[in-house]
Parts: structure tokens; sequence; C-alpha cells
């Protein structure tokens, strides 16, 4: 028999399912798998000292990405991601010209 995909339901993925098989596969959401969770928490923490910028892990790519006002960003380790976002958090600010407009 070939396979059918379950209802989606929120916060689930759609999991194949075959007629006459017993067995019930948990449904996970996507984009979370366990075995990826702790880089999750570490794009979370960037993300909460870093508001102004947007940031992911990609599972399938095992990239971390930076969305700024400049474009996408991408970097192959974690590492590379704080020092993107160290940057951010320390661009020096253009400053006004004194004596303008006086």
């Amino acid at each position: 028999m070939s396979p059918t995909l379950t209802p989606l339901h929120r916060g689930q993925a759609r999991q194949p399912s075959t007629h006459g098989n017993s067995a019930q596969h948990p449904a996970q959401r996507w984009g979370r798998s366990p075995q990826h969770l702790d880089a999750h928490a570490a794009v979370a923490q960037v993300q909460a000292q870093c508001p102004q910028v947007i940031v992911w892990y990609g599972e399938a790519s095992g990239c971390y990405y930076l969305m700024d006002t400049h474009g996408l960003h991408i970097r192959t380790s974690f590492e590379g991601l704080r020092l993107l976002v160290w940057g951010h958090l320390h661009r020096p600010h253009p400053r006004r010209a004194s004596g303008v407009g006086r």
C-alpha cells in the first residue's frame, strides 16, 4: 500500500502513515528536531541580544543565517555568527557634524 499523509494539526509536521500499520509516529514541529536543539537555543540567545536583526539556524544546511538591512548573511559556524552579531552591536554610529545649522 502507498503511504498517505495524516491531517496537519497546529504545530505538527505531516507524518506519512500506511493503512493497516498500527504504529504511530509522534509528529514534530518542522525545523525543531531534537538533534539541533542546542543550535536553536544558541541562536535564540543571539536574537535576544541583537533584536534589530533576525537570526536562525537552518537544519538542512547546517548554517546560521542573519538578515539585516544590508541583506542575508550566511555563516557555517556559530562562532562566525557571533562575530557578525558583535559587529552589529559595536558598529560606530555616524556622528552629527558640530556647528551645522547654528
